[in-house]
């Protein structure tokens, strides 16, 4: 009785342990990082401004245009879109991440 107690408990610590060794390869090679702040497929979160509970608006970028949004807890709408070049530029250096002596990144803002 004893052994299949056992048994069951190191096969469930085998499979728990394989699972979190697979995503852990998945996360490494194949699956793309990224933050609040940016990712690899061309898109940026430059703020939020939560205006109530489940209501925010965000400035994103997307590819070359920087888009105004507002967010609910039913609906994502477009309030406002801009294509200046000038702006991005400015919003880009403006919340570019800035590496520290520690070697941590910190947002200026």
């Amino acid at each position: 009785m004893l052994g299949i107690i056992v048994k069951t408990f190191l096969s469930f610590f085998l499979i728990i342990t394989l699972m979190f060794l697979a995503f852990y390869i998945l996360r490494k090679f194949h699956l793309p990082v990224s933050n609040f702040y940016g990712s690899e497929v061309g898109m940026r979160i430059y703020g939020r401004l939560q205006i109530q509970p489940r209501k925010s608006i965000y400035i994103v970028r997307v590819l070359n245009r920087v888009l105004i949004i507002g967010v609910s807890e039913n609906s994502i709408n477009l309030l406002s879109e801009i294509n200046d070049p000038e702006f991005i530029r400015a919003f880009d250096e403006l919340y570019s991440p800035v590496e520290r002596k520690d070697g941590k990144f910190f947002i200026l803002k």
